[in-house]
C-alpha cells in the first residue's frame, strides 16, 4: 500500500502539527457554526460585549443580591432557574465573578453549586397556565473558559424525559468569556443546561437571552425530573484529521510488526489506540 511509504514518525508529527495549528487558529477566531457556539473571539464577560445577541428577552443578575438563590424571580418572563424548576437539579446562586473587569456593571453572575463548579439549569413555561413553553433561540455569556471545548450550552426538547439526549449543543471554540447560543427552526427548546466539563477554573453565566416563549399544549408534571447534562463527544474536521493520522500510524506500526504480534494482541493495540486517539481529538 502506498500509504505505508510514510514512516510512523512522519504520521505522528503530522498529527501533532495539525492539532497545534488548529489550537492556534481557535485563539483568533471562531470556527463554530450551526449547532456550535457563535463566539467571535475572547471578550470580557460584560452584557455589552459585541458577541451577545439580543433575542428579545434578556436577564442579568445585577438586581439580585449576592448569595441569593435564583428560582422563580423571573417567572413573569416564563423562565424558572435551578430548584425553582426541579428539586433534583443543582441550586443556582448569585455570586461575584472576579474575572470580569471593574468596568463591567454585570459582575454579578449565576453559578450552579458549589460556586463555579456546578452547572446551571433553566426551563421555559407559561406564567399563567401550568403548561410547557418553548423558545426558538437561547444564549448565555459564560466563562472563563480556559480550554477549547470546556464550556457548553445544551438544549432539550419541550417535555423531554430524564434520559433524552439534547436536541442541540454548543461548545466554546475559543478561550475566555464566550457567548454560546443555539438557534432552532422552531420554538422547541424547553430546557437548558449550561456550565463546563471540568474546566480548571470553573465557570458561571450571565446575560441570558432568549426569544419569546411559545406556550404548548403539554401540561407540566407535578415534579420535573430534568435530563442529565452529560458530555457528548464529537469530532470537528480538525479532530477527524488528527484521528485519521493517528489511526494510520497505529495500523502501520502493527503491520510492520505483524510477525512479532499475535492477532489478539494486534487487535487490542489497534482498539486501544483508537480509543485514546478519539478522546484526545474529540476536544478539537
Amino acid at each position: 500500500m502506498k500509504i505505508f511509504k510514510f514512516s510512523t514518525k512522519t504520521l505522528l508529527v503530522l498529527a501533532v502539527i495539525c492539532g497545534q495549528y488548529h489550537l492556534a487558529l481557535s485563539q483568533e477566531q471562531s470556527t463554530g457554526s450551526g449547532l456550535y457556539g457563535q463566539a467571535l473571539g475572547s471578550f470580557v464577560g460584560c452584557c455589552s460585549d459585541p458577541d451577545i445577541k439580543p433575542y428579545g428577552n434578556s436577564i442579568d443578575f445585577t438586581s439580585q443580591g449576592l448569595g441569593v438563590e435564583i428560582t422563580n424571580q423571573f417567572f413573569n418572563l416564563g423562565v424558572l432557574f435551578g430548584r425553582g424548576a426541579s428539586p433534583f437539579v443543582t441550586s443556582t446562586v448569585v455570586t461575584i465573578d472576579g474575572d470580569r473587569p471593574l468596568s463591567c456593571i454585570n459582575k454579578q453572575c449565576l453559578s450552579g453549586q458549589p460556586n463555579f463548579s456546578g452547572q446551571e439549569f433553566f426551563m421555559f413555561r407559561d406564567p399563567v397556565q401550568n403548561k410547557w413553553a418553548g423558545v426558538q433561540k437561547v444564549g448565555v455569556s459564560i466563562g472563563v473558559c480556559n480550554n477549547v471545548g470546556s464550556c457548553f450550552i445544551a438544549a432539550y426538547a419541550v417535555n423531554a424525559g430524564p434520559h433524552d439526549p439534547p436536541i442541540a449543543i454548543a461548545i466554546n471554540k475559543n478561550t475566555g468569556f464566550q457567548f454560546l447560543s443555539i438557534e432552532r427552526a422552531s420554538a422547541d427548546i424547553g430546557m437548558v443546561w449550561t456550565g463546563d466539563w471540568g474546566d480548571p477554573w470553573g465557570s458561571a453565566i450571565n446575560c441570558v437571552t432568549f426569544s419569546t416563549p411559545v406556550v404548548t399544549n403539554d401540561t407540566l408534571p407535578d415534579t420535573l425530573i430534568a435530563p442529565s447534562p452529560e458530555k457528548v463527544p464529537s469530532l470537528s474536521p480538525w479532530g477527524l484529521a488528527v484521528l485519521f493520522l493517528l489511526i494510520v500510524a497505529s495500523i502501520r506500526f502493527v503491520w510492520l510488526r505483524r510477525r512479532q504480534l499475535s492477532l489478539p494482541a494486534a487487535l487490542v493495540i489497534l482498539l486501544s489506540i483508537f480509543a485514546v486517539s478519539f478522546y484526545f481529538s474529540s476536544g478539537m
